[in-house]
C-alpha cells in the first residue's frame, strides 16, 4: 500500500500521504488534512488519505481549510456542483492547493455525469 499511495503524492500535491491505518497509529498533535476516500486497485476495502500539513498550512489564508472540508463534505455526499464550488472557494485562497484542484476538476466530471450509488469513495486506476 505504500508503495501505492506514494504514486499519488504528485497528483495530489503533497509531500507526504498517510493511510487511515497509519494515521491511527500516530496519536495526536501531527497537523492533518483529511484528503479522499479511495479504492486502490486490487483492494475491495476504501481507504482515507491523509495529506501532512506543512508549517506553510498554519500560515494559509483564513477560511482556507474549512472551504476545503466543506468540498470533501459535499463531494462524499453527492452534491458535485457545491463541492466544485466550495473547492474553487479554497484554491481562491490558496491558490497552491493541488488537492482542491484535482478535486475541483473531478468533481466538474462527476456534475456532468453522476455517478449511480455513489459511495464517496474514488476507484484509482
Amino acid at each position: 500500500m505504500a508503495s501505492r499511495l506514494e504514486s499519488l503524492t504528485k497528483s495530489y500535491g503533497s509531500r507526504i500521504l498517510l493511510c487511515e491505518t497509519t494515521r491511527d497509529g500516530l496519536g495526536a498533535g501531527l497537523p492533518l488534512r483529511e484528503l479522499d476516500r479511495i479504492r486502490l486497485r486490487g483492494r475491495q476495502a476504501p481507504t482515507t488519505l491523509y495529506e501532512v500539513l506543512s508549517e506553510g498550512a498554519a500560515e494559509a489564508p483564513a477560511g482556507w481549510l474549512d472551504a476545503f472540508e466543506a468540498g470533501r463534505a459535499a463531494y462524499g455526499a453527492g452534491r458535485f456542483e457545491e463541492a466544485e464550488r466550495q473547492f474553487a472557494a479554497a484554491l481562491a485562497l490558496r491558490e497552491t492547493d493541488a488537492a482542491a484542484a484535482l478535486l475541483a476538476a473531478r468533481c466538474r466530471r462527476l456534475a456532468a455525469a453522476p455517478p449511480a450509488g455513489w459511495d464517496g469513495v474514488w476507484q484509482t486506476g
